[in-house]
């Protein structure tokens, strides 16, 4: 019975290794292999299909494209077309971070804030998102202005909060710009002015950020 076993499980590996090698065909580059990844993440010409997508963003990222790393560990984080495994998500944004992809920083900070397979260590998630915000991650530089804004990791510091919100918010992401909008119609770390509040959560809610919409109705439009 072992052996049955044994031969049930190479058959197996040998259909998967075959299985493979005949998607490996479909790209002749390690970032074709990551925009064929993308192709079957959103099915674009190709049928939906994540699981393929990851086997894509493998075979980019162990040939040297690092986008493909950052890809297959956000499917690791989601569990998305693979099992969830945060292990290898933060082996996989780390790499991705140390090679200059910056998103990377950013996403790899979160596991160590939210202490998410790895001891929380707020300090380290502040030194990420400044590494990712410092190379133009608007991701990192909201997150860096949260941090400052609860003194998580860092002194409490409104002020650089707003400074952090309103280079994300600049730099398109509009959930900084809701944040920086609670500053103004509070008066932290800026000057208080409904009228700018008012401006900043209409950009976020534009968005789609509900969570703004409900501050900008509770101000009166």
């Amino acid at each position: 019975m072992r052996w049955l076993s044994l031969l049930a499980f190479l058959s197996a590996a040998s259909v998967a290794a075959a299985q493979n090698a005949a998607l490996r065909r479909e790209c002749t580059t390690a970032e074709k292999c990551t925009a064929r990844g993308v192709q079957y993440y959103k099915g674009d010409g190709v049928p939906k299909d994540p699981a393929k997508s990851a086997v894509f963003y493998r075979f980019g990222c162990d040939e040297g494209d690092v986008r493909g790393c950052y890809n297959l560990a956000d499917l690791y984080a989601s569990g998305t077309g693979v099992k969830s495994d945060n292990a290898k998500a933060i082996e996989l944004f780390g790499k991705a971070c140390d090679k200059a992809f910056y998103e990377g920083c950013g996403r790899l900070a979160l596991f160590y804030r939210d202490a998410i397979g790895v001891t929380r260590d707020e300090r380290k998630a502040v030194e990420l998102f400044q590494k990712g915000c410092d190379s133009r991650s608007m991701f990192s530089c909201r997150s860096l202005g949260w941090m400052h804004q609860e003194g998580r990791g860092t002194t409490r510091d409104a002020a650089k909060a707003a400074s952090y919100y309103d280079t994300a918010c600049k730099g398109g992401d509009d959930w900084g710009c809701g944040s920086l909008g609670h500053l103004h119609e509070n008066g932290e770390g800026v000057k208080r002015d409904a009228a700018k509040a008012r401006e900043l959560y209409g950009i976020a809610c534009k968005a789609g950020h509900a969570t703004f919409c409900d501050s900008l109705k509770k101000m009166g439009r």
